[in-house]
């Protein structure tokens, strides 16, 4: 009998741990995916993974989320705004815990960031736009600050919104440069006459287009750190991949037993700085000293 009831116990346990974790991203697998698939197996080696990059498909969301209600004991993973939106209009009941730029109380994702009070919680990775521009300041003044329009995504309305809420403080105005029906790169730059280029995170842009902008002696600035290796000069970015880990700490606590609903959201508040030298000797600029110190990487 006792061996019974510890074979019970045991099958109990093993059903409680063996989700099936539903990674859903606005746009393709990313670091995010890859630190919460890290953070969960390292607590739950047996848990399974479905991963769905909807490549900013709204239709192929959905498509994706018609399979994704089939499958379960699911719990998911939401990266942006557009994924946990979706998720919680389809899937309302199930457990889900987001990454996400916006502020999620303002987004009425959940009620408030230390009790949800939804079957949701997450992990805020608002960008840090105010330090970006005193970084970029530190380096080069500026006056006209021009915004890659690429698509009007949230993250690109949030981006704009805190470009334009933070312009009569820091003294500069924003111009909204279309993208990528760039036409002639020479001929925008001439008619929108940027100081700087400021690059959203949803804007994908060659490299190409950034030494047409370099060859003007035009500084750029990214919410990408992957760009600085393109020859973007400037990111201040969150770290993806511990965004991802805190995801998983996250789940890892509902699934022990934590209410979802009492679960709070966490912030990031740490950013990495990543510079890019060649550019900025390329369009006559000095780097300072401090700023290198500080610089998470370096591309020489």
């Amino acid at each position: 009998m006792i061996i019974r009831i510890l074979l019970f116990c045991l099958l109990l346990s093993f059903s409680a741990h063996a989700k099936n974790f539903l990674l859903f991203s606005w746009e393709n697998d990313s670091l995010i995916e890859k630190g919460f698939r890290d953070g969960i197996i390292r607590e739950f080696p047996e848990a399974r993974f479905y991963t769905f990059g909807c490549n900013r498909d709204e239709e192929l969301m959905e498509q994706y989320l018609d399979y994704a209600v089939t499958i379960p004991d699911r719990f998911y993973l939401a990266s942006s705004l557009e994924a946990i939106k979706a998720v919680r209009r389809k899937d309302p009941d199930a457990p889900k815990v987001f990454v996400m730029v916006q502020d999620p109380v303002e987004e009425g994702i959940v009620a408030s960031r230390k009790q949800p009070s939804a079957k949701a919680t997450g992990v805020s990775t608002k960008i840090p736009i105010q330090e970006q521009l005193n970084a970029l300041r530190n380096i080069t003044d500026f006056k006209t600050l021009g915004i890659l329009k690429q698509l009007e995504d949230h993250d690109y309305l949030y981006s704009l919104s805190e470009l334009e809420r933070l312009s009569d403080f820091l003294g500069y105005h924003v111009v909204e440069i279309p993208y990528p029906y760039f036409g002639n790169v020479n001929e925008r730059l001439e008619e929108y006459k940027p100081d700087v280029v400021y690059i959203p995170g949803s804007v994908r842009v060659s490299s190409e287009v950034l030494a047409s902008i370099h060859a003007k002696g035009i500084p750029t600035i990214s919410e990408n750190a992957s760009l600085v290796e393109k020859g973007v000069l400037l990111a201040l970015v969150i770290d993806q991949y511990r965004a991802g880990r805190f995801a998983a700490r996250l789940s890892t606590e509902v699934i022990n037993g934590n209410p979802i609903e009492e679960t709070p959201v966490l912030a990031i508040e740490h950013f990495m700085v990543a510079l890019n030298i060649r550019t900025a000797e390329r369009i006559g600029l000095n780097i300072p000293i401090s700023l290198l110190i500080i610089a998470d990487r370096i591309i020489r």
